[in-house]
């Protein structure tokens, strides 16, 4: 797997299979090119369809062909057509551990984490390596099924059995981030870069240690690093942005999304971060604008809908917020925070048992969430449940809401005429 990830790199950009004839001497046949890994991909998918049509080929040569061709698939962006590759691989030798593994990295690719671990768990069941157990860890951790510790341990015989392997040293350090432990995950991409210095992917996983850390400016400098060694890197341009955006850098954060936007037209990041730019140099119509032509392009989704009601509260726009975000909770994708955000509308439309109902089902979604307890408090505050406002704020709190929200939960109880708690409050989260 790993040595066809390297040859993504090295012939990043060259698709055409007319660059250059398939076979191009005596010693080269159909199933060579087929199972060449430092090929490009077009002309091993070519070469493989080609050796597959052969009458004479065997069964074995026959999944070999199927598995090649897929995964030269899986890293040409075309995962649907690699999940139907591996699994002809599978109908026709079930015992294939390469088609399994590669299966369940597919179906990772396409979100499918418990799909992804159902083929791992086969591939494992088969035989332990390296990949299986690195895509196990990967795709449990992500539904749930162990921790990160847990996570950690398998990785550990990851590398127990290939030592020095990125993919494994990158996904402990992901698990990291997964428990909010960004100072041990940006120690461990700094063991990744150790080991391979122009990795994209542990640059940028850097960034995201740092941005999480609020160290802004060493943030953009990882994404930057990460850009430079990878231009199509996606995510890492986002994350540039955003930073720019944290940074109050927002003219310049506008020019690198509207050429993300150019580059990639077809996709809702780009729109989303020009929005966001411009909406913090307070030129808010051009904001709604950007993610209207979005949603008009690309058609409504729950990232741009969630978006603009955040746009259009800023610009005291609720009713036109709440509609937003109510459209939004309709589509896949909507969560917890799709329903914070309504809590805060809500609240600022003084609809207090809206407030309540959006919070209550934030914190059905995810009952650590700080903001969504907040917002149950300031609701039940204005409506009149003091004793229940006051424990929903103490749950915020112990989930780490910050400390300057004291002086706001202190005026809704002034406001509430509970003068009397707020000593009390004051001397159980002094602000100074």
């Amino acid at each position: 797997m790993r040595a066809l990830f390297v040859a993504a790199v090295l012939f990043a950009g060259v698709t055409s299979v007319d660059a250059r004839p398939l076979i191009t001497s005596s010693e080269e046949t159909y199933g060579r090119i087929c199972l060449a890994p430092g090929d490009v991909y077009s002309r091993v998918i070519a070469a493989c369809d080609l050796a597959l049509s052969e009458p004479t080929i065997t069964q074995s040569q026959r999944v070999e062909f199927h598995v090649a061709k897929a995964e030269a698939m899986r890293f040409s962006d075309d995962p649907a057509g690699a999940r139907a590759a591996y699994l002809k691989a599978i109908e026709i030798k079930p015992s294939f551990v390469r088609a399994w593994t590669g299966l369940g990295w597919t179906a990772r690719i396409e979100g499918d984490d418990a799909q992804a671990l159902e083929a791992f768990d086969r591939a494992l069941g088969l035989q332990v390596t390296s990949d299986a157990l690195i895509g196990r860890a990967a795709s449990a951790r992500a539904l749930g099924v162990i921790d990160g510790a847990e996570a950690r341990a398998l990785l550990g015989t990851a590398l127990a059995i290939e030592p020095g392997d990125i993919w494994a040293m990158r996904e402990i350090a992901w698990s990291w981030m997964g428990e909010g432990a960004y100072r041990d995950a940006a120690a461990a991409f700094a063991d990744v870069l150790e080991v391979r210095p122009s990795d994209p992917g542990a640059h940028y996983g850097a960034g995201e240690a740092a941005r999480y850390l609020g160290q802004y400016e060493e943030a953009l400098g990882w994404f930057n690093k990460a850009i430079d060694l990878d231009p199509t890197y996606f995510a890492a341009r986002l994350q540039q942005v955003t930073v720019l955006r944290a940074l109050d850098r927002n003219a310049q954060a506008v020019r690198q999304a509207d050429q993300i936007i150019a580059d990639h037209p077809e996709r809702t990041g780009g729109y989303i971060e020009r929005a966001l730019a411009l909406s913090a140099l307070e030129r808010r119509y051009e904001a709604h604008i950007t993610l209207r032509f979005a949603e008009t392009k690309l058609g409504a989704s729950n990232a741009l809908l969630y978006w603009a009601a955040d746009v259009l509260s800023d610009d005291g726009q609720y009713e036109a917020a709440l509609g937003a975000i109510e459209r939004a909770l309709k589509l896949d994708g909507a969560g917890s925070a799709d329903h914070v955000l309504k809590a805060y509308i809500a609240i600022e439309m003084d609809r207090h048992e809206l407030a309540i109902e959006a919070a209550d089902a934030a914190i059905a979604l995810n009952a650590e969430s700080p903001w969504a307890h907040f917002y149950r408090a300031v609701g039940q505050a204005r409506s009149g449940d003091i004793a229940s406002a006051v424990d929903a704020f103490d749950s915020a709190m112990d989930l780490g809401l910050g400390i300057e929200y004291v002086t706001d939960f202190a005026e809704e109880l002034y406001a509430a005429g509970k003068v009397d708690l707020i000593a009390e409050l004051r001397r159980t989260y002094p602000t100074n």
